[in-house]
């Protein structure tokens, strides 16, 4: 009896383009029909779409990260001018109570806080 379950092994190789395994050595119609075949024309369509939506993505999270820092940067500015400005509401109202008017006027004159 033969043996069937001993198939001589051919050799292989990985389309760079695809990834599909190619018989070394096939026919040239056949390497025809796969340079031709939909898995090979759209794969590369599909990776460089898959990049670009990637490249997006992170592009996207870069902006809103910016976007973020800016806010909390900008909120940390406003939180350090209204103490500034509450400060000086506050000297502003001591000087009134207890200053003299040149006190108050030479506060005024150095601060640029609109709490006069």
């Amino acid at each position: 009896m033969q043996d069937m379950g001993h198939i001589p092994e051919k050799q292989m190789e990985v389309c760079e383009v695809c990834g599909a395994f190619l018989i070394v050595g096939d026919a040239q119609q056949r390497i025809e029909d796969h340079l031709m075949g939909k898995q090979h024309l759209v794969i590369p369509n599909c990776v460089k779409l898959s990049r670009r939506y990637t490249s997006n993505v992170k592009d996207r999270e870069t902006d809103e990260r910016r976007r973020r820092d800016d806010h909390s940067s900008s909120h940390r500015s406003f939180e350090v001018e209204r103490k500034r400005v509450r400060k000086c509401a506050e000297q502003s109202r001591s000087f009134s109570l207890f200053g003299s008017f040149a006190q108050r006027a030479e506060h005024t004159f150095h601060c640029s806080c609109s709490a006069h």
